[in-house]
């Protein structure tokens, strides 16, 4: 996870005016959650290899996620996107070097991934680090014909859209974190679980929030 901490200044901080921050990466710091629900929810019992499942059949299920770059001016950025490739929970992507998000990551390389299952809920959130590449050989390794469609031919014999171009860019994200949610019933069990709990003032659990720490990732 990160905190977050703003930028020192000779002025007093004025709150509503903030918008460059500082990231520190604290992969090995795990704050303990106070709310009830992540106490409640919180199940990191199964071993690594079934958390990697749940994970890969999320992201299977899902296919197009949510990636979230931090802008030049600290402000968030997200965009839909659907990975290369996913292989080791390493998401890949393949981008135009000329959009907004390779400046971003070059400048600050801390980056969100997030998938959501709409019919069950199921979501997946992976923080991390971007590195990005221009070496022909990896492009090739995730280059899909069917990406020509998002660069286009310039019609100047270099930029056409292919495995050559140099605007194709592949973006790799190593995690630091992954936190995702696994339902354990139905979308009808689940809303009786919740109406159940709202009625008794017990905590609703309708599934588990487990961690794949970036420890565990790298040993993948």
């Amino acid at each position: 996870m990160f905190i977050r901490t703003a930028l020192r200044s000779t002025k007093p901080i004025n709150t509503t005016r903030i918008t460059s921050f500082r990231l520190i990466n604290t992969t090995s710091i795990r704050m303990a959650a106070d709310d009830q629900y992540s106490k409640k929810s919180e199940d990191q019992t199964p071993a690594l290899k079934d958390r990697v499942a749940e994970v890969e059949a999320i992201i299977k299920k899902v296919g197009t996620c949510s990636l979230t770059t931090v802008g030049t001016d600290g402000s968030l950025h997200s965009r839909a996107m659907r990975p290369a490739s996913t292989d080791k929970l390493q998401p890949v992507f393949i981008y135009d070097n000329s959009s907004h998000k390779d400046e971003e990551v070059k400048k600050d390389s801390h980056v969100n991934v997030s998938f959501l299952e709409p019919t069950k809920g199921d979501w997946i959130s992976i923080a991390g680090k971007a590195n990005t590449t221009t070496d022909r050989e990896t492009v090739k390794k995730y280059f899909n014909p069917a990406t020509k469609a998002w660069f286009g031919d310039l019609g100047d014999g270099v930029h056409d859209g292919t495995a050559n171009d140099p605007r194709v860019t592949v973006l790799i994200v190593k995690p630091a974190e992954i936190r995702y949610f696994a339902q354990k019933d139905s979308m009808i069990g689940q809303a009786v679980e919740v109406a159940t709990s709202a009625l008794t003032g017990k905590v609703a659990t309708p599934g588990a929030i487990r961690t794949i720490t970036g420890e565990e990732a790298a040993t993948l």
